[in-house]
């Protein structure tokens, strides 16, 4: 919800990070989840991080998927 409350203003902030090349990954969140068996669950927020790697993934992802499905 604060995301959606600055989205574009954020969203500039972000994309002046990346090209001046100051975006940084943020701290991982962990916890512990015990379902199916205990695992330690490393998370990032949702802005700037998931993002970026949603921007990334949207490049990049039909370049690798036919190239790793074989």
């Amino acid at each position: 919800m604060r995301f959606e409350a600055n989205r574009d203003e954020l969203l500039l902030k972000l994309q002046q990070d990346l090209i001046n090349g100051t975006y940084r990954t943020s701290k991982y969140n962990t916890f512990v989840i015990h379902e199916p068996k205990e695992r330690v669950i490393y998370r990032l927020p949702f802005y700037p991080d998931r993002i970026v790697h949603h921007a990334i993934m949207n490049i990049l992802e039909p370049i690798w998927v036919p190239i790793m499905i074989k």
